[in-house]
This record gives C-alpha cells, structure tokens and sequence, in this order.
C-alpha cells in the first residue's frame, strides 16, 4: 500500500518513512508531509512511533552482537558488521551465513531486511541498498568497480540532489564516469567533497569500523 510515516501536515511534518509503492509517486523520505501528499493524495499517513523504533533496534543490535566480533551502528535501523576471517567460523560461506542471519530477524522480531557484503563500508552500504528490499549482495574484493560502473552516480554518498544536477549537467551520470573523470579537474570543480565522492566511486571507503 502507498504509506508514508510522517507527522501531520498541519503541526509541518516531515515524511520519516516511504513505502516502495508510494515512492513510484515521488515521495521520498525528508520530504514535507503537504508535499507527499500532493504528489500521491491516495497515500495513506501513518503516525511514527519512536519508541518503538528504538526498542527494536536495541532488539537487533542485541541479537547482532553474537554474530560478530565487531559491530558498529550506523543509524536506528542500520549496522554494519565485520566478517573479516569468520569464513571458517561460519561454516564456510559468508552468503549462506547472512541469509541464515536475514532469516532469523525476519522470523524472531518481524522484521525485513536486505544485506549487502563488501570489503568496505560504501560499497557495502549500496549494495545493500541495491539488494532491498529483501536480499542478500556480496560484491568479492577486487570487483567493487565492475559492481558500480553502470550505477547513478546518486547512489553514492555525498550526491544530493545539487550535486546530481551538476555532475549531470557535465556529462558524468554514472559511476564509472565518475571514476574516470580527470581528478585534478574534479577538484578544481567540486573540491576535496567531489574527489572523496570520486573514490567512492572507484570503489573505495573505510574498511576499518569506528
């Protein structure tokens, strides 16, 4: 159904939340709650629930905990996991194990959720985004390029819509492009902010949790 989790339009809400089927409306998360609404006026509001949120994160943060040596939150309903030589300890394939691991959270506490595995934390991070709703992506080492060439380049971080429009407006609308642009032009255009989004999409980024 076409939900958004917003507050009311009358007390200014914002739109926390977007169902995959009111998202084909253009509403998007962050987006004033009257505006939702005139894009998709069939869509249904449903009240946030804070607490709620925050117990079942502490749920699954918990859970998350046994199945990695270590952990890092990244938001309420994202985290970030290190496997780095747990093959063995997880019977051997990582993808099996995050499948098992998808399952479990999706049996024990009611919730979907995707998983994406890389060798750093951006990559990971869009593939995840690319694995949802419900999947699972690994991107081997030393394939992260191969994996985004053909992706917007608004998938990754830093992107918004300003920086799309001017990225697009010279020509550069995928990853790969990006990654090819001449960096000492990029950085008289863009800046520090545009090289680091040009190693991103090189496939670079932390490998290291915080």
């Amino acid at each position: 159904k076409p939900i958004i989790v917003a507050d009311r339009t009358e007390s200014r809400g914002v739109v926390t939340c977007a169902s995959y089927e009111v998202r084909q409306y253009g509403v998007r998360a962050g987006m004033a709650t009257a505006t939702a609404e005139r894009k998709c006026p069939i869509a249904i509001r449903v009240d946030a629930h804070y607490e709620a949120y925050e117990e079942y994160s502490g749920k699954v943060k918990s859970f998350l905990r046994n199945y990695a040596p270590v952990l890092e939150a990244a938001s309420i309903d994202e985290f970030y996991l290190d496997w780095t030589g747990c093959e063995k300890l997880f019977g051997g394939s990582l993808v099996q194990f995050a499948r098992r691991i998808q399952k479990t959270i999706k049996t024990k506490f009611g919730l979907p959720c995707a998983l994406g595995m890389a060798s750093n934390k951006t990559t990971a991070k869009i593939a995840c985004d690319q694995a949802k709703p419900e999947g699972v992506l690994e991107i081997p080492d030393g394939r992260e390029t191969e994996f985004l060439n053909l992706l917007s380049v608004k998938v990754l971080p830093g992107v918004g819509e300003v920086m799309l429009e001017k990225l697009n407006l010279r020509g550069i609308r995928t990853c790969g492009q990006l990654a090819k642009i001449d960096s000492e032009y990029l950085g008289l255009t863009f800046g520090k902010g545009g090289l680091r989004i040009q190693e991103y999409a090189r496939g670079h980024g932390d490998r290291f949790l915080t």
